[in-house]
């Protein structure tokens, strides 16, 4: 058959010198469609160990770098200390690649370097023993104890792992909102909440049990 004279006897002999004309006319155009579904076939186990290295060598490149600032947000606390906090996210990288500067603008413009793991040394010393710095692999933190008017101005947030390098800045008066003023309001919201459902409970407005 001309299957077997195509498939059997190489693909390399059909594709050098073309078939005889009688196994064409013997065996027509139907035999021929068939034989190249045949030598398909036989190849796609090739084809799909192929997909399978490729998928691997792709699952093994290295994870595009990313940083990026999201988002800044500054208040008082109960001790009257400014906390400013940098959220940030990162993706291709550790926390041991994560260098930052906290600098303050102020309305003297005068730049002040607060704390800084990239620019050591250079520190301000209006600020020496008096800011704390907590970093995590989502947010940056800055504390101020004894936070005055002369502290007021643009704080700004700085940065950078292996290539990349973001900044954002943030104006902080001294009346700056309190950092537990919203939580007061939740708090005060959820007790009023329970206490609204406990007296609807107690009237039998409400079901005691789950609905079944």
């Amino acid at each position: 058959m001309f299957r077997s004279w195509c498939c059997r006897e190489g693909l390399l002999q059909q594709l050098a010198e073309p078939p005889p004309q009688s196994a064409i006319k013997r065996e027509g155009e139907t035999e021929r469609c068939s034989c190249r579904y045949w030598i398909v076939e036989s190849i796609w186990p090739l084809l799909k160990m192929i997909q399978l290295l490729l998928l691997s060598v792709v699952a093994v490149l290295p994870i595009a770098e990313g940083l990026e600032i999201t988002k800044m947000a500054a208040c008082s606390t109960k001790t009257n200390d400014l906390r400013v906090d940098c959220n940030y996210k990162m993706t291709g990288s550790t926390l041991a690649d994560i260098k930052y500067t906290w600098s303050l603008l102020t309305t003297k413009n005068q730049t002040l370097v607060i704390k800084s793991t990239i620019t050591s040394g250079k520190e301000s010393p209006t600020f020496k023993n008096r800011a704390e710095v907590n970093l995590t692999d989502m947010l940056l933190r800055l504390i101020i104890t004894g936070f005055g008017k002369s502290e007021e101005g643009k704080y700004m947030c700085v940065l950078t792992s292996k290539s990349k390098v973001e900044n954002r800045t943030i104006s902080v008066q001294h009346a700056v909102a309190k950092c537990d003023a919203a939580g007061c309001v939740l708090g005060s919201w959820m007790l009023s909440l329970v206490l609204a459902l406990t007296a609807l409970q107690a009237q039998d407005i409400l079901p005691c049990g789950g609905f079944n």
